[in-house]
């Protein structure tokens, strides 16, 4: 029991890494992967890299929900 306790304080640490925003809209999606933020359109992309950007452009891009936008800075 007390050897289950110590591994989960180990593990907490990585449980942060590796999380995803949820990014529903295609079109969105497709505009990100098109700035090098994203790869495949999965309905998610990893925070880590969208949680610094400060500007970012959509203009004409169809995107009809921005849901998502809130991991951004």
């Amino acid at each position: 029991m007390k050897v289950s306790y110590i591994l989960l304080i180990l593990f907490i640490p990585f449980v942060g890494f590796g999380q995803q925003t949820f990014i529903p809209d295609d079109n969105f999606e497709q505009s990100l992967i098109e700035m090098g933020l994203d790869d495949t359109i999965d309905n998610y992309v990893n925070t880590n890299s969208i949680d610094t950007l400060k500007t970012l452009n959509l203009s004409y891009k169809n995107i009809s929900s921005m849901v998502g936008i809130e991991d951004f800075e």
